[in-house]
This record gives structure tokens, C-alpha cells and sequence, in this order.
């Protein structure tokens, strides 16, 4: 862990870290067929929560970072892919199937 003065200027890069881990590992598997990797996104979505409750009162680069990974977690996922597997988009997503306390949480961060 860094010393406490040079944190603000590394935790940017971190979050870009954890949300480029979250946007390519995990939404383009290098194996199978699947349209994203839930362990991956999964992992990344710990992580972005392990900074956050580590720093939490650092800037808002944590928070809206994880805010912006949080649908996909526990029952938000089904909501990513159709019947066969294809990933649908935000705007088609069926909201019904996102987990109410996770999508509070999400605008919570946002804030």
C-alpha cells in the first residue's frame, strides 16, 4: 500500500485497472463461448468493493467506478443475456430482474 500522500495520485489508475479488468477480461472471454465471464466480472466487482471499504473516503474515482460495475452482480446478471445466451444491451434489459438492493447501492455511489 502506498504512503497516504501519494494515494489521490494513484487511485485512477487502479480503478482503470479494475474497470479495464471488469470491460475486457470479463466481457470478452478469450475462451469458450460465452458472451462474458462471470468469474472475471465477479472479481472485479470484489475488488472495486475491497478499495472502496478501504478508502472510502478518498475521491469519488472509486465510487464510480464500482458504480458502474455493480448490475452485473447476483440476480442483475441474468438480466445481461437472452434465452440464448446474447448479451442484451441496457436500454433492452429487463429492470424486473435486477436486484433492488444492488441497484440502490449503484445509485448510491453515483451520487
Amino acid at each position: 500500500m502506498p504512503v497516504e500522500d501519494e494515494l489521490p495520485d494513484r487511485l485512477p489508475a487502479v480503478c482503470a485497472v479494475i474497470h479495464s479488468l471488469y470491460t475486457t477480461a470479463g466481457h470478452a472471454p478469450v475462451e469458450g463461448e460465452a458472451a462474458y465471464d462471470v468469474d472475471v466480472c465477479a472479481e472485479a466487482i470484489r475488488l472495486g468493493e475491497l478499495l472502496h471499504s478501504l478508502l472510502p473516503d478518498q475521491t469519488d474515482a472509486d465510487r464510480g467506478a464500482l458504480a458502474l460495475l455493480l448490475p452485473d452482480r447476483g440476480p442483475a446478471g441474468p438480466a445481461r443475456l437472452d434465452e440464448h445466451g446474447e448479451v442484451v444491451t441496457l436500454d433492452l434489459q429487463d429492470r424486473g430482474l435486477w436486484d433492488a438492493e444492488t441497484d440502490r447501492s449503484r445509485r448510491r455511489l453515483a451520487q
